[in-house]
This record gives C-alpha cells, sequence and structure tokens, in this order.
C-alpha cells in the first residue's frame, strides 16, 4: 500500500514530501498518529508535541523523541523511536524524514512536521486532519479502498511487518508503546503465511 501510494506523489512538492515523511516515520516507528501531528494549527504546545528538534540524525539512523502520547500523559518519561536508513530503498524512513526537513526548513522549537502556507510566506503545522484528507485522496487515486485505511493504519502496518520480520512479541509492544496486549489485534496475517500454517496443520492428519 505504501508503495501504491508512493507512486502518485510528487516529492518535490512540500506537502508531498512532507505527507510520505509522516507516513514512514509513522509505519517504521510504530507511532500513533498523534505522536506526529497536532490536532488543530493553534493547538502547538512545545512541552507537549513533537518539535522539529526532536528528530536527531546519526550515520545510519536518527531518533525521534515523543515527549507525550496517549500512554505518557504527565511527562514521566521520554518515548525514543529509533528509525533506520536504508540506502537507495524506496521507503527508507531516514531519507523522507532528511527531505522534507531539508525542502520545508523550520523553526529547531516548532512543530517537527509544517506545510507552507497557502496565503504568505510563512508555514502552519500539518494537521491530523490535513493528513486524513490527503491520505484518503491518495489512496483513491492510486485505486486503494480509502475507506480501509486511515492515520491508524501505519502503525498497524509496522506492527504486521514486526510480526513478518519474527520480532518477539514483548519486543514489538515495547517498540508500539502498547500498554496491553491490544497489538495482537492490529497484525494483519497475510494469506502465505496462513497457507504455511495450514500446510503444516494438514501434515498431522
Amino acid at each position: 500500500m505504501l508503495l501504491a501510494i508512493k507512486s502518485h506523489l510528487n516529492l518535490a512538492d512540500p506537502v508531498h514530501a512532507t505527507f510520505w515523511a509522516v507516513c514512514l516515520t509513522g509505519f517504521f516507528g510504530l507511532l500513533r498518529k498523534a505522536n506526529m501531528l497536532l490536532k488543530g494549527v493553534a493547538k502547538f504546545n512545545p512541552l507537549k508535541h513533537l518539535r522539529r528538534s526532536d528528530s536527531v540524525f546519526y550515520p545510519g539512523w536518527a531518533i525521534v523523541i515523543n515527549r507525550w502520547s496517549k500512554t505518557i500523559q504527565f511527562s514521566q518519561r521520554l518515548l525514543t523511536v529509533p528509525l533506520p536508513l536504508i540506502p537507495g530503498h524506496t521507503l527508507c524512513p531516514y531519507s523522507a524524514l532528511q527531505h522534507a526537513f531539508r525542502l520545508v526548513p523550520a523553526n529547531l522549537s516548532g512543530p517537527a512536521f509544517v506545510l507552507p502556507a497557502p496565503s504568505s510566506r510563512g508555514l502552519i503545522p500539518f494537521t491530523c486532519a490535513k493528513f486524513d484528507s490527503l491520505l484518503k485522496s491518495v489512496a483513491s487515486t492510486a485505486a486503494l479502498d480509502p475507506s480501509r485505511i486511515s492515520g491508524h493504519s501505519l502503525r498497524s502496518g509496522g506492527a504486521t511487518l514486526a510480526f513478518q520480520a519474527n520480532i518477539p512479541e514483548e519486543f514489538t509492544k515495547r517498540l508500539g508503546d502498547w500498554r496491553s496486549d491490544a497489538f495482537k489485534s492490529y497484525i494483519h496475517i497475510p494469506i502465505k503465511y496462513r497457507m504455511h500454517a495450514i500446510r503444516q496443520l494438514a501434515s498431522f492428519v
């Protein structure tokens, strides 16, 4: 689905580049949409929301630091999310994030993801509503069912990839900052894995 979406984006466009960076950060970081974006353009709280300075790049990997989330309500801890550099790969979150930040320079103490304001030279926060609208639009253009795709699909997709990569469940739970085992309900088991399981089952008949 991400590859299909990517094929309909123009990454020279600041809006598309920022949208793509959010997609890959959410997917590989197993992040909630609210971890990355604001609910409204006037809702930014630097003590609570993701800032541009909270993304730090190192050779080969980056980290995104969250101070607030569904499970971090009182700044009792930090959620440090590592993102890999996948050289030459279409789905490289490191490259997507760097590209978006280069294309849309912003104040380090302001929101992490911003867009050029339509009617001025300033910047406005990339909101959850704007992300959802663009996701539905691009999904429809890519012949995907918009009703089956939401911002939460990134988190669900990341959990599914972790399952396919044989990452231990307890580690997946910690990567996605789940308090419970609810993450298991997000995992989509592809048909090839189901067929493998059925063949194993049939071998015992």
